[in-house]
């Protein structure tokens, strides 16, 4: 961690500095601000040559320097948590490891991950910012409710390597492959004039920045756009999607009508909303495994509220209106349409149709499967 912490002083020209120990005991045991010359000469001091021995795991400093790593040790801890995640379940899909502030994530799905505003610090407020990070780290630095208060006013509690003094009341936010990087370079950034901190970040491999100017300006790297979450406009008005499905007549002596249950989920498949339960018994459900399992149990008053009787052999078609179950306007993108179909004493048949709504109309169907005829999507 040391090692790190000196990389990334020489990488930053001292933006970043974990030998500001002796500074910050300052400030804690000052009752007000501690004498600017003194902090100044502290800081100096802190200047002074130190020598890294790795192979005998000593460091060598002089009295005028005390290492101070939190500026990166919390992403060297995310780093190795999520090393140590993977070779506990090395089959997992997906992992995500959020420590306050910094994360990480690993896997091939996207995670949203919202950045805070820094002027709204309720712990329910809306995002600044979504991002879509896959495989990436994220690390926020800047005020917030690590603040300093003095004589009744709110400073940063990050201090600048060079006079000792808070730095300016910015926000950064570095997206990087490593939590280490991320989290060192975000304290950096949070340090250095926008233009010089996107410099830095534009050096880093790998890594995208957002910048919230003490002055109020936003300053970002030319990649953050791409990761962030545009904005979706909501499916046109008047716009249905109907599913329509076939029940077939299978010829057994004891024929039962089938339990079917249709829903919806987006392209993560994330339920959306469930708009069709045919059986009335709620034991049997369970049967239809995959709503069950990733749905349906988790809702234990959907089955007492929708569940309808269940349906001869024939043509049936339910609407789905574009609202989640919120009954909120979902946005335009790629949905899928789910079918699946249980009878008792026979067999069981789940389908998926993936669509895209959008602004145009969509027609697509899939064919005749096991307990289901066929299943067509109409979209418009």
């Amino acid at each position: 961690v040391i090692g790190a912490c000196e990389t990334w002083r020489v990488r930053s020209d001292g933006a970043f500095s974990a030998r500001l120990g002796l500074v910050e005991a300052a400030w804690s045991a000052a009752e007000g601000r501690p004498d600017a010359q003194a902090l100044c000469d502290q800081a100096e001091a802190a200047s002074a040559p130190v020598r890294l021995d790795p192979a005998r795991r000593r460091v060598s400093r002089p009295e005028g320097v005390r290492f101070a790593p939190d500026g990166l040790a919390k992403g060297y801890i995310l780093d190795a948590a999520l090393a140590a995640a993977r070779r506990a379940a090395p089959c997992a899909q997906g992992l995500l490891i959020d420590i306050g502030g910094d994360l990480v994530c690993a896997g091939d799905r996207a995670w949203r991950v919202g950045v805070a505003d820094p002027a709204r610090l309720q712990d329910n407020a809306a995002p600044y910012v979504t991002l879509n990070l896959r495989g990436q780290a994220l690390a926020v630095s800047g005020p917030g409710l690590r603040d300093r208060q003095v004589g009744g006013e709110a400073i940063s509690h990050l201090l600048n390597p060079i006079t000792g003094q808070p730095a300016p009341r910015a926000q950064a936010a570095v997206v990087a492959p490593r939590a280490i990087d991320a989290d060192a370079l975000a304290t950096a950034l949070a340090v250095l004039p926008p233009a010089d901190g996107l410099r830095l970040a534009a050096r880093t491999p790998g890594a995208e920045a957002l910048i919230l100017a003490a002055d109020g300006t936003v300053h970002q790297t030319e990649g953050w756009a791409a990761i962030t979450c545009q904005t979706a406009q909501p499916l046109p008005a008047g716009f249905q999607l109907e599913v329509g499905f076939d029940l077939p007549k299978v010829a057994v002596s004891n024929y039962k009508k089938p339990y079917l249950v249709v829903w919806v989920t987006d392209a993560d498949k994330a339920p959306v909303k469930t708009l069709l339960i045919l059986g009335a018994k709620g034991e049997y459900h369970e049967d239809n495994y995959v709503w069950w399992r990733r749905y349906g149990r988790k809702q234990p008053g959907l089955l007492d509220a929708m569940a309808k009787p269940t349906r001869a052999p024939g043509h049936y078609a339910v609407g789905w209106d574009g609202t989640d179950d919120k009954g909120a306007r979902v946005p335009q993108g790629r949905y899928i349409v789910h079918v699946e179909a249980t009878r008792e004493h026979g067999g069981h048949a789940y389908e998926t149709i993936e669509v895209d709504l959008g602004a145009r109309p969509v027609e697509t169907k899939a064919p005749a499967k096991d307990e289901l005829g066929a299943v067509a999507v109409r979209y418009g």
